[in-house]
């Protein structure tokens, strides 16, 4: 009779080894080993099958499965895929079952839907899709996580979301839900129910303060698809970002508004804009592009004189180390005192970019501050800045331009481009210092 195996597991990464380690050996990441059990494989619930040829598998179409939402069907490469296990991933209180639960109502009216919750109980979920008007015929809620046992009941599901993915357990693990054991044997449970039958799952999860998902790294190894929900919760604005997708492209993006009636989606990315394109000084526009979509943005900036030693750099959406490297660039270049001077910055709407692109807005939004002069309205800044100071164009500069003229901007400030947006009024800027004399010119001018 087969014994069971004991190895151990990176939380961090998944990295497997027979051995404990207090440094993993691939991320480098102390104390993230969990031990973990192996059952001796018992057999399955299915037929098994034979290994064929590759050029003897038949070819088939597969009609993906429309959510309801077009933002969300895009993201996921033109909606739902049948037999998918999809990980979304968020903070508590962000959205997630509000969007499983709205997502459910939709695909109820095509066939039978099935709601598997280890969080709240029947009448809680009723409660909640009664204020979202989401009660439907053929939507079956389920308050049992236990994965094998509650699979046996599901009669020709459609869609199965299990919410949520720290709460899944299997009957046959003797480990508390949550533990690195229960969370892969539910997930391997939950992906053969999906192979073997084409059954659209959604697995949902909370991340942990470090903004990953919580659990083993490898969860995120075995599903399809990784969306993760983003946003401030005093925000309206909701974000979904895909980190991985295997039937379409990554890090594509959706927009979402929170009400109260549950989640709406913001087709028109200029719409969190405000009405008018201009502000007090330390505001600046810029577009940013997420996956193959570009989305305008406001970025405000502070600076003020340092009241401790040593100058303070706090970033809101921005990556904290690219802050310090532009403000760097800017005194380097510009010849201003920035080493005194604590920055503040931030992107408003809770939106969170990486976009190199978006360099050049920034740094008119610090400059705009410490010069105590507001950029001229309907202005928007779009380009890559080096560390020699020197301002580049992206691949899709062009593609910016035309959606910064949609969004109602009349000048783009940026480096010289092939060709430009109809109605839009193209500033050259080569390097940080042509930046700053426009600056200083409209002080003089002010």
């Amino acid at each position: 009779m087969a014994k069971k195996r004991t190895i151990y597991v990176c939380e961090s990464c998944g990295y497997e080894s027979p051995r404990w380690f207090g440094r993993c050996p691939s991320c480098g990441e102390w104390n993230t080993a969990k031990h973990l059990a192996i059952e001796p494989e018992k057999g399955s619930e299915f037929e098994r099958l034979e290994p064929i040829p590759i050029i003897e598998v038949p070819d088939t179409e597969t009609e993906r499965i429309p959510t309801g939402f077009v933002e969300l069907d895009r993201i996921l490469g033109g909606g739902i895929v049948p037999g998918s296990v999809v990980l979304i991933g968020g903070e508590p209180g962000i959205g997630k079952s509000t969007l499983m639960m709205q997502v459910s109502a939709s695909l109820a009216s095509k066939g039978n839907v099935y709601y598997v919750s280890g969080e709240e109980s029947a009448a809680q979920l009723k409660s909640r899709a009664g204020r979202l008007k989401a009660l439907r015929e053929n939507l079956y809620l389920s308050p049992d996580p236990t994965v094998d046992r509650v699979m046996k009941n599901f009669s020709s599901p459609l869609l199965v979301v299990f919410d949520s993915l720290q709460t899944m357990r299997v009957s046959t693990t003797e480990t508390l839900p949550g533990s690195v054991s229960q969370v892969r044997d539910s997930v391997m449970k939950v992906m053969e129910m999906a192979k073997r039958k084409g059954v659209a799952i959604f697995l949902v999860g909370h991340v942990t303060k470090e903004g990953q998902i919580a659990g083993p790294k490898l969860v995120e190894h075995l599903v399809d698809v990784v969306i993760y929900f983003e946003g401030e919760q005093r925000e309206e604005l909701r974000v979904l970002r895909t980190v991985k997708n295997r039937f379409g492209p990554s890090g594509e993006v959706a927009l979402f508004e929170m009400t109260d009636t549950g989640l709406k989606e913001i087709t028109n990315p200029s719409a969190i804009l405000p009405s008018e394109l201009s502000g007090a000084p330390g505001v600046a526009f810029g577009v940013t592009v997420e996956g193959t979509r570009p989305i305008c943005i406001e970025i405000q900036a502070l600076v003020s004189k340092t009241q401790f030693g040593a100058p303070r750099r706090t970033a809101l959406g921005v990556d904290p180390a690219r802050l310090t490297v532009l403000s760097a660039v800017l005194a380097r270049h510009l010849k201003l005192p920035l080493e005194y001077r604590d920055i503040y910055v931030g992107v408003m709407g809770g939106l969170r970019i990486t976009d190199p692109t978006t360099d050049l807005s920034l740094a008119g939004a610090i400059l705009s501050s410490f010069f105590d002069i507001p950029l001229p309205p309907a202005t928007s800044l779009i380009g890559e800045i080096g560390l020699d100071g020197g301002v580049r164009a992206s691949s899709s500069f062009s593609k910016r331009l035309k959606v910064a003229g949609s969004s109602g901007f009349k000048r783009v400030w940026g480096p010289e481009a092939s060709d430009g947006a109809v109605g839009i009024e193209l500033v050259r800027i080569d390097h940080v210092r042509e930046l700053g004399r426009l600056l200083t010119s409209l002080a003089r001018e002010g």
